[in-house]
């Protein structure tokens, strides 16, 4: 496929909104701290990605602002992501460029994102039809961020959904492929109804509070 195709499937992207009903009762604010190795332009990219996908869900995804930019407190929890290198040892809610702890049940505020292997998969599957080192590199920015988003999307899911498991479709599947995460088919991102009943349940019942943990 070429270049101009892949640009064609970025600018495609939709995800539909659930039903009010189906809707947590009250909005949520995700602050990501993102590590400053992930080059600027894909930090911006990749928080407008993740925010889209959780914006029909009530669910507020922002970048923190640097200290000396930062006026007030964050408007919500904040969520720091990390790069590192992913561990051999798997666990519950990991991925293969992604992964979130879970401690005595409860989802440690911190996202650990494998960048590097988010480029071997790329290189692997020669994405657009071309060397990384040959695409245009307004494209390579939106296709990074693209599926940097994507995977934050997830692993926030784990966060709010209070839960490391997996569904069998839609954004919380424990894997997803370099195509699917670069395609413009954002319908398969969304939530299943058992997603949005934990997301309820956990908002209605715990909430999350801005210093990143579970409520009572």
């Amino acid at each position: 496929m070429s270049w101009i195709a892949w640009s064609v499937m970025l600018l495609a992207a939709h995800i539909a909104a659930p039903a009010a009903t189906l809707l947590p009762p009250s909005p949520v604010g995700i602050v990501l701290d993102v590590d400053p190795r992930l080059p600027p332009p894909i930090q911006g990219l990749a928080v407008d990605e993740a925010a889209r996908v959780w914006a029909p869900y009530r669910v507020a995804v922002t970048l923190r602002k640097t200290p000396a930019a930062a006026s007030s407190a964050p408007e919500g929890a904040v969520l720091s992501v990390r790069l590192a290198a992913l561990s051999p040892r798997t666990i519950a809610s990991s991925s293969p460029f992604g992964s979130i702890r879970f401690v005595d049940g409860r989802p440690e505020p911190l996202v650990f994102l494998h960048y590097e292997a988010i480029g071997r998969a790329i290189a692997r599957n020669g994405a657009l039809g071309l060397r990384e080192e040959q695409w245009p590199a307004l494209l390579r920015d939106r296709v990074l961020g693209r599926i940097v988003g994507r995977v934050l999307a997830h692993e926030i899911g784990h966060f709010v959904l209070r839960s490391p498991r997996h569904a069998s479709r839609g954004l919380m599947r424990p894997i997803q492929s370099i195509a699917e995460l670069i395609a413009g088919n954002g319908d398969i991102f969304g939530l299943t109804p058992d997603d949005l009943n934990l997301l309820r349940s956990a908002i209605t019942l715990r909430g999350v509070v801005a210093d990143g943990n579970a409520g009572p």
